[in-house]
């Protein structure tokens, strides 16, 4: 885990960014996040017992229209979620 980092962040959001391969960056730096946004892209994080993890994307749906609901349910409440849109 990075230092300054909380030992219990859920969510890690990264926007304005392009990554090749998601999954890594997230196990290399983000050790308890549930759900990440990397630019405009929202997944769910899947750790297995081996240490390995898995994104799963979300559908544009629970990404873009449902986006508050969906982050309470994986704990994420917290998270500030703000359009593109709500910037201009």
């Amino acid at each position: 885990m990075r230092p300054g980092l909380p030992p219990n962040l859920r969510f890690v959001g990264l926007a304005q960014f392009s990554v090749t391969d998601p999954a890594a960056v997230v196990e290399a730096g983000f050790p308890s996040v549930r759900v990440a946004r990397i630019d405009e892209d929202y997944y769910t994080v899947e750790r297995f017992e081996d240490g390995a993890v898995r994104l799963q994307a979300w559908p544009e749906a629970r990404g873009h229209w449902n986006v508050r609901e969906w982050l309470q349910s994986y704990g994420c409440e917290d998270a500030e979620w703000r359009h593109p849109s709500e910037f201009l």
